[in-house]
């Protein structure tokens, strides 16, 4: 019975704990709000419910405490801008205690003018969410020394920095990985964007690091040193004083979506001493002052799938080996082409290879690989250029033309420039190399058939091999038949009747002078026969005369 009362006993004292609620504290000041915090217990909600200005030392101590939620409800922690003092602090060093601050949220707060807005060290599993940080003197938010497995969501760490010649940063992760980063902004720091050191299998989604221009010349937008295994999606790092991002000492990180555009120092991207394994696709590099990418002793490292555009694309200060494409993948790559290989190559006044190459076979790559040097080429160099399409156009015959009884057709073209060859094909048979002369085509075909239809198409090829045709130009051949003749009619013989008429009556006249030339007497009259005889046939000529004209009536 003991035993069993034990028992219902423990699990009475379960059920009452469970049922606990979390507590609610409120706070107005630094003091207030470290009171509730030391009171609180794990689950505990601490709010801020107005601004604190000023305030001279540390403000936000979690004294070790986890499980906390402290929510500054968009209120802001202000410092007087001296000493190295803290705006929320997370960690064992401040208060001597041998364990940090873990698994706690601090949300909604604006922290300005401490040496660090937000500083967690040995502490890891904390959340770190909508946080404006800004004009801190060295760090807007530092995580450091084994603070594993933070979660860092829409942090705006800019203009922070404002102690001049030391490394500031808008946010920094050191020796502290596996951190998640969620829509970070880390612009306009008087020093670096961000910065990874010693910091592993981080992830980075969605982070702007631009505008950082401090008064030494490694200000770069973001920083990755002696880190592997983080991944780095849709980051933006745009006119940073020193370069875009730089990837130094580091292995195996993988870089997809990099806008690097406009730094004014030695690069967009730099992978510099040693750092091998990394990959870079999907980025875009644009008008960096010196170069795009610059690879300094790194090796085995790839990179595809990018565009370039800068008057120099890309740099090696040594020959190590490197990857700058992949297989040929049926996808869409960077400049909206249908495959991925490798990179987009542009200079911004339209000379880059990628923007001049040869592309016969109207795919996505040029035709010629893009040697950088003996250990660094690019296969497959993406292009947006077509096959050179040649303008032919037909001079004669003219389309669908028809012609009588003719033996040969000239076929002749002209085209916009001069071919290497042309072809002429009839009817989809023949086959007929033409004669070229300039920018001319021509040639002559024979022994042509009547009541035919030739169909003439001309091929015609390029110095490149680019080939293009005409439609096709139709002649029709017909064999000429004349026209049947009309029947006659009786008017058409008038001239026959008027010829025989003329004919006679000449026949009598010349009876006539005839018998007064030869009369023995000399006297025409003496001779009554052969005068009738004339009379008589002019007479007939006159009859048939007048029936010609009774004819005309």
């Amino acid at each position: 019975m003991k035993k069993l009362a034990v028992v219902i006993g423990i699990f009475a004292f379960m059920a009452f704990i469970g049922t606990a609620r979390a507590e609610i504290y409120t706070c107005d000041s630094c003091d207030s709000c470290n009171l509730a915090i030391v009171g609180a217990s794990s689950g505990d909600t601490i709010i801020m419910n107005t601004s604190i200005s000023d305030y001279a030392g540390t403000c936000i101590s979690f004294q070790g405490k986890s499980g906390l939620t402290f929510d500054c409800s968009g209120y802001t922690i202000d410092g007087d801008d001296s000493g190295s003092d803290i705006g929320i602090y997370l960690g064992r060093w401040l208060n001597n205690i041998p364990d940090g601050a873990n698994s706690n949220i601090v949300k909604n707060c604006i922290i300005t003018d401490f040496y660090y807005g937000i500083f967690t060290v040995s502490s890891p599993n904390n959340i770190l969410e909508n946080i404006t940080a800004t004009s801190n003197q060295h760090e807007g938010v530092l995580v450091y020394q084994n603070s594993d497995n933070t979660t860092l969501s829409e942090i705006n760490a800019s203009y922070n920095g404002e102690v001049s010649g030391i490394n500031n940063y808008g946010i920094a992760i050191d020796n502290s990985s596996n951190n998640t980063f969620y829509g970070i902004t880390t612009n306009y720091n008087a020093g670096r964007g961000l910065l990874l050191q010693k910091s592993s299998y981080n992830n980075l989604t969605n982070v702007e690091s631009s505008f950082n221009s401090g008064g030494t010349a490694s200000n770069y937008g973001i920083i990755i040193y002696l880190s592997d295994g983080n991944n780095l999606l849709n980051i933006v790092t745009n006119s940073n004083l020193a370069g875009g991002l730089i990837i130094s000492t580091s292995n195996n990180n993988i870089v997809s979506n990099l806008t690097s555009n406009s730094n004014i120092g030695i690069a967009g991207l730099n992978i510099s001493v040693t750092a091998t394994g990394n990959i870079i696709i999907n980025s875009r590099f644009e008008n960096n002052s010196v170069f795009g990418v610059n690879f300094n002793t790194a090796g085995n490292n790839i990179f595809y799938n990018n565009f370039l555009n800068n008057t120099v694309n890309i740099n090696f200060e040594q020959t190590s080996a490197n990857s700058f494409n992949t297989t040929i993948q049926t996808a869409t790559n960077i400049i909206g082409g249908a495959q991925i290989g490798g990179n987009y190559w542009a200079h911004p006044n339209g000379t880059g290879y990628s923007q001049t190459c040869l592309n016969q076979n109207n795919d996505s790559f040029c035709d010629v690989a893009l040697v950088f040097n003996s250990n660094n080429t690019d296969y497959l160099p993406l292009t947006e250029n077509a096959p050179i399409e040649l303008a032919i156009n037909w001079n004669t015959p003219t389309n669908n033309s028809f012609t009588n009884n003719q033996s040969s057709i000239l076929w002749n073209v002209t085209i916009s420039e001069t071919p290497s060859n042309c072809t002429l094909e009839i009817n989809g048979t023949s086959n007929y190399f033409m004669l070229i002369s300039d920018n001319y085509c021509y040639y002559t075909t024979a022994d042509l058939t009547n009541q035919t239809t030739y169909c003439g198409v001309v091929y015609a090829q390029n110095s490149i091999s680019n080939m293009s045709s005409t439609q096709c130009a139709t002649i029709n051949l017909t064999e000429y038949i004349p026209p049947p003749s009309p029947p006659s009619r009786p008017i058409d013989n008038l001239g026959l009747f008027g010829g025989m008429a003329l004919l006679v009556m000449g026949a009598g006249v010349l009876l006539f002078i005839l018998e007064a030339l030869f009369s023995s007497t000399g006297e025409l009259l003496r001779n009554p026969k052969a005068i009738f005889t004339a009379i008589f046939t002019m007479l007939i000529g006159a009859i048939i005369m007048a029936v010609m004209i009774l004819a005309l009536l």
